[in-house]
């Protein structure tokens, strides 16, 4: 890997998950430039050496699925927050307190409920990791209920 890693980046994010006109596509894309910022500041930000994500252990690999997969449930939540703050139903008090603690709610959900499972075994695109990402949601989207 040669360049500039900007433009490598940019790349690889567009290889993932093009840009879309969808408010899905979109927060779909920004899950997936949020790991890249993960492997980022991990491996590239210090020296701007691409060379290093050539190797990449598990456990970098495995965090950046997490963030992806957190980051993306996140993103549709804070839609929902969003809404329930432009009509009302939440205060500015609460929606901070509520947005402050998600990410670390999520993040916390996702190591539960796989442990030590390998988080590269499951297939995001098909039913079980979308059925997953939903249920996320739906667990998210209750505490904003409540």
């Amino acid at each position: 890997m040669g360049g500039d890693p900007h433009v490598a980046f940019a790349a690889i994010a567009d290889a993932l998950c093009p840009e879309g006109a969808t408010a899905d596509e979109a927060i779909a894309r920004a899950a997936i430039v949020d790991a890249l910022a993960v492997l980022w500041a991990s491996y590239v930000e210090d020296t701007g050496d691409l060379t290093r994500l050539e190797n990449l252990d598990a456990p970098a690999v495995q965090e950046s699925i997490r963030t992806a997969v957190v980051s993306h449930v996140y993103r549709r939540w804070l839609f929902e927050l969003g809404k329930r703050l432009e009509s009302k139903a939440v205060s500015a008090e609460e929606a901070a307190r509520l947005e402050r603690d998600m990410k670390r709610y999520l993040d916390e959900e996702i190591r539960i409920d796989f442990g030590d499972q390998d988080l590269t075994r499951v297939e995001w695109d098909a039913h079980d990791g979308q059925s997953y990402i939903e249920d996320l949601f739906r667990r998210a989207y209750e505490i904003l209920e409540s």
